[in-house]
């Protein structure tokens, strides 16, 4: 038997699944395909990645609804997590009026940013456990 590992975006893994490209895929993804079976095989919290020091460091906790919206990257494409509906909606004129666009980035460059601005941005737990020293994470 071989193994052979793949990392790519949730929806073209779950795609090669269903096109028997690939046996089985490990994603963040809610049950949402006619064709696939899903089985949970663990659950991973989400974070909000801020700079040290940012006014939201402060709470105690944090909701989806607290990210701001006109500093908030959002990536260009889904993980799968439900919590991501709650989460501001990409405006491109507001990006677009901070002179920048971050989301076509990848997500260490992101991260790299976030330490040094007022963006803020969501990660993993594995990603908040290997985050820089300047970024605080705060969960759900």
């Amino acid at each position: 038997m071989r193994a052979t590992l793949v990392e790519d975006l949730p929806e073209n893994m779950l795609r090669m699944v269903d096109d028997h490209l690939l046996d089985m895929a490990l994603a963040a993804k809610i049950n949402s395909s006619a064709t696939l079976n899903f089985t949970s095989i663990w659950s991973e919290p989400l974070f909000l990645a801020l700079r040290k020091g940012h006014p939201l460091c402060t709470l105690s906790s944090i909701i989806p609804e607290d990210a701001p919206p006109y500093d908030f990257i959002r990536l260009t494409h889904c993980f799968g997590y439900e919590l991501e509906v709650r989460l501001p909606k990409q405006d491109g004129s507001s990006r677009i009026s901070k002179g920048f666009d971050l989301t076509t980035l990848r997500f260490e460059s992101i991260c790299r940013h976030i330490c040094r601005s007022d963006d803020c941005t969501i990660v993993s737990a594995l990603a908040a456990e290997q985050r820089e020293p300047n970024l605080c994470c705060f969960g759900s």
